[in-house]
């Protein structure tokens, strides 16, 4: 794993989107339509409940989810309900609490080693 990404990224905006159904436009004039489930600080999208859309010819396939590298994303469609600013301040904020109780987790688990407790010493 690389380092942290900072959550003022655009991948960071769209994992404020995770749990909503959203439009996916891919490069090759390809659409997607599903639940989307994770982002990736590389814009990597796994949807579910998919329905995909070839725009040259109308052709529609439903699939139980899909994995998109970013690197093919053209555009992610916001849906109309979400505010942005609010959806990246929650989106930071599980962030933020969810490091805070890994800390709090990790200090509680390393805690008798640090007070030179050896019988916990594997």
């Amino acid at each position: 794993m690389g380092k942290d990404r900072p959550v003022r990224s655009l991948a960071c905006f769209v994992q404020a989107l995770e749990g909503l159904q959203v439009l996916v436009e891919l490069r090759y004039d390809t659409l997607i339509r599903g639940m989307l489930d994770q982002v990736d600080e590389h814009m990597n999208l796994t949807l579910s409940s998919v329905v995909v859309e070839k725009m040259s010819n109308g052709e529609k396939h439903e699939m139980p989810f899909i994995h998109v590298r970013g690197r093919v994303v053209r555009y992610v469609h916001v849906p109309s309900n979400v505010r942005p600013h609010t959806a990246i301040e929650d989106h930071r904020k599980r962030i933020s609490e969810a490091r805070q109780l890994h800390a709090r987790e990790a200090a509680q688990t390393f805690k008798p080693l640090l007070k030179g407790d050896q019988s916990q010493v594997v």
